[in-house]
């Protein structure tokens, strides 16, 4: 019996060839869209996924508030409070605190290999205990137990081993605060690509402690990322209540009569990539939002592909109809040929699968190049298959069972004499889906046209600084012997500014693109209670900064060379100038800041314009210059007036080698580097309107099945009206005017929607473009000329058809 439903299927969807293809194609590219999204979210969701303990660990948030305002929320935490929590805690099992040091610098050093080596963290000897990262070689027990040990990643070990074995080897690595002699303790496969960690190199906690007693207790240090884990059983909220008890045991007394207060709460591991973007992350996370959208546009097109098919088989239904009335007349019953039609629509839905899967394995790698994201193969997962045939199913039953209910409802009579004009059923939802399938179009060009202005304006908005042609590079941490590093520092700026092509020469402790490390609340106005601290960021730089990259001084002066105060001195921004109170720029010169902690007790000497530290998505943070030409965590900033860069380049790299001879020379472009922060936007953007203009697209082959429907149901009366002398164009506006009216319903329901959703993402950015009138109008023209388009392709063809094959079409 099935077999006979097959055969007849499949040889009444070769009959309608164009049909077929029509169909097919719409919801191939439905199908294919959607799956590659849905692989998409599938990797975004399942990042920490493979911790066998993963449901049981937690990293540390604190939060800093000033006057029950949160002025500083960091996915790092003090060193102590791990270690108390695994003192007074009875819920915890285990800890493992992780340090970045990548802002020591260091330079790894094997044989003849001198390579800067980023994605270092300090690690507790637990790490191993916690995490399901494998070791390839080594004992995790006790791979991070000794000081001056590390652990380095499968690509890390052949990258500066090269074949040998790497185990109990040793390599000398310098760093800004020294150099040591340490031993591989053992080598890791590298971290998967949907971990929220990318760590090439592991080295003991415990070589932090020697170098740093405070890195055992200290609860002053938040840049430590803090993982717990609860023993079975224990709820996360039981352990939260503890917090504050924790927080007044151990800072209370540093907290009591301030304006400050602190918070500490448990992100899960599994939360961590989608819903955490604080300071101190251990690389990029993506973003919920963007994949929630994505995911409803995968929805969507699927919606869309499956009311093209509803649209184009009820189009075809005068085609059909007496075919449905010969097999009523010799005894096919309703449900038999219900059957028929929704064993068609499971081979169109089945053709368009296989399509859309072969589609996905050619299109995947440039995929996953669009999105930057690693795409996994899914074709082994039991869920992958377990869903996709789902999708078979639920589309089969869903695209066909309305046109086989229509269709099979056929009167006999009435279709074997050509008169079906009583069979239209469903007129009224086919308009509707029209309606919701422009609506989405219009909601999708809008959001496309946001983005897109978004990133625009990030890109060409005044940051208040200047970065073009800035040359950075690091400074050096090979020191040879007896070295004046502040000698040394300036000799090589005074090598460069001898270039004709090179302009100004700075150093600094921080670039624009990066997040400030040193950040505190400690500093007030001298005369004022601690209780008026504010969380203020802060930046050594040298005399040169401010010329370099352009900074506006708005009062007073930047540091000096000729000038023997600077030390004593600070710069700040108009962002620390509000929150010291000052009422102007002019009034905050000479005026003294204090801070306790430090030791701190400078005077304000200029005020600079606020400038953009990090992207947009940031508002402008309290910031104060202090003078140093030599810092820990040195840049040199040179700007470049150059037309031959490679020269330029070159001279620089000579110099630099000179005065700082075995030390590798690593740079980039400061522009380049600051637009970085907007590549997962670019990539989002890239990404939504792709699959925007694939979904435009198939809404309008529905457009194209319903414009085919109401041109049949109206052939004779074209007939009619060219008899009677209505010209081409008449025919066309008399047959589009329904059409457009529907976009226009389409136009009217979107216009909220898009400049609600517009406004509710613009606000994940601090600096944002203002919702105009055009995001609206535009897409709503656009979308009007598509349809247009569509619906004239269809009644052109009716409106110049001899009009007496129009009369005798019954």
């Amino acid at each position: 019996m099935l077999r006979n439903y097959l055969t007849i299927a499949y040889r009444n969807l070769l009959r309608h060839k164009v049909f077929s293809l029509l169909n097919i194609s719409g919801l191939a590219i439905g199908m294919s869209a959607c799956l590659l999204i849905l692989q998409y979210v599938s990797v975004e969701m399942s990042f920490d996924d493979f911790h066998t303990k993963g449901d049981r660990i937690y990293r540390v948030r604190f939060d800093e508030s000033h006057n029950g305002v949160v002025g500083h929320s960091s996915a790092g935490s003090s060193p102590g409070v791990g270690p108390a929590m695994k003192r007074e805690f009875p819920e915890v099992e285990e800890i493992v605190r992780l340090c970045d040091m990548d802002h020591w610098n260091y330079i790894f050093t094997y044989k003849d290999l001198v390579l800067s080596q980023k994605n270092v963290f300090m690690a507790d000897a637990t790490f191993f205990n916690m995490f399901s990262y494998k070791l390839i070689s080594g004992n995790p027990q006790t791979a991070l137990t000794s000081p001056r040990h590390m652990v380095l990643s499968e690509s890390t070990a052949k990258k500066y081993f090269r074949g040998e074995n790497a185990l109990g080897k040793q390599m000398m690595v310098y760093t800004n605060q020294g150099k040591g002699l340490y031993t591989i303790s053992g080598v890791m496969e590298d971290m998967p690509a949907n971990s929220h960690l990318d760590c090439k190199v592991l080295l003991s906690y415990s070589t932090l402690v020697t170098l740093d007693k405070g890195a055992q207790t200290s609860w002053n240090w938040n840049a430590f990322l803090t993982y717990v884990l609860l023993k079975p059983g224990v709820e996360k909220l039981n352990v939260e209540n503890k917090f504050p008890g924790l927080i007044q045991t151990y800072k209370g007394e540093a907290l009591a009569g301030t304006n400050v207060s602190w918070q500490l709460s448990l992100q899960a591991l599994k939360d961590i990539h989608l819903f955490s973007n604080l300071k101190f992350e251990a690389k990029p996370n993506g973003n919920y939002t963007s994949v929630y959208l994505l995911a409803g546009i995968a929805v969507i097109i699927l919606i869309i592909a499956w009311a093209n098919y509803i649209n184009m088989t009820t189009a075809k239904a005068m085609e059909r109809a007496k075919e449905v009335g010969i097999r009523k007349v010799i005894g096919s019953h309703r449900n038999q040929l219900m059957l028929q039609f929704l064993t068609e629509s499971f081979l169109l839905n089945a053709a368009a699968l296989i399509i859309a899967l072969s589609l996905v394995q050619v299109l995947q790698p440039l995929f996953g190049q669009l999105t930057g994201q690693k795409m996994f193969t899914l074709a082994y997962s039991y869920s992958f298959w377990t869903g996709l045939l789902l999708l078979l199913m639920v589309g089969s039953v869903l695209s066909g069972l309305y046109p086989a209910f229509i269709l099979s409802s056929f009167r006999p009579i009435t279709v074997l004499k050509g008169n079906i004009a009583r069979t239209r059923q469903g007129i009224y939802l086919r308009k509707s889906l029209v309606i919701v399938q422009f609506t989405l179009s219009v909601l999708l060009i809008s959001g496309t046209l946001a983005i897109y202005r978004q990133l625009q304006y990030m890109q060409q908005v005044d940051l208040g600084l200047n970065l073009d042609q800035v040359l950075v590079f690091k400074s050096q941490n090979v020191f040879p012997k007896d070295t004046d590093l502040v000698q040394s520092t300036r000799t090589l700026k005074e090598l460069l500014q001898k270039h004709s092509s090179i302009q100004a020469v700075t150093t600094s402790s921080s670039i624009p693109g990066e997040a400030i490390t040193w950040a505190t609340n400690d500093f007030r106005r001298a005369g004022t209670a601690f209780t008026q601290a504010n969380d203020f960021s802060v930046m050594s730089a040298d005399h040169d900064f401010a010329r370099t990259l352009d900074l506006q001084l708005l009062a007073g002066r930047f540091f000096s060379p000729t000038i023997a105060t600077n030390q004593e001195s600070v710069v700040i921004n108009e962002a620390a100038l509000q929150a010291f109170g000052f009422t102007s720029p002019q009034q905050a010169l000479n005026e003294v800041i204090i801070s306790d902690d430090f030791q701190f007790k400078h005077r304000i000497i200029g005020v600079v314009k606020n400038f953009h530290q990090q992207s947009l998505q940031n508002r402008h943070r309290p910031l104060i210059f202090t003078y140093q030409e030599v810092w820990f965590n040195n840049y040199y900033e040179v700007k470049l007036n150059a037309a031959d860069l490679q020269e330029t380049i070159a001279y620089i790299k000579t110099q630099f080698e000179r005065v700082f001879p075995g030390n590798p020379f690593d740079y980039f472009f400061l522009d380049d580097f600051f637009n970085q922060q907007y590549q997962a936007d670019r990539q989002f953007g890239k990404v939504f309107s792709l699959f925007s203009s694939l979904a435009i697209f198939v809404a309008c082959l529905g457009l194209l099945g319903l414009a085919s429907f109401a041109t049949l149901q109206r052939t004779k009366e074209i007939g009619v009206r060219k008899v009677l002398g209505a010209s081409v164009s008449n025919i066309v506006i008399l047959l589009s005017r329904e059409f457009i009216g529907l976009i226009l319903v389409a136009n009217l329901i979107a216009w909220p929607l898009a400049y609600w959703g517009i406004s509710l993402w613009l606000e994940n950015y601090a600096f944002h473009i203002t919702p105009s009138v055009w995001l609206l109008l535009l897409p709503s023209v656009l979308v009007c000329a598509i349809a247009l388009f569509t619906v004239s392709i269809q009644t052109i063809k009716a409106a110049q058809t001899n009009p007496v094959r129009s009369l005798r079409y019954e």
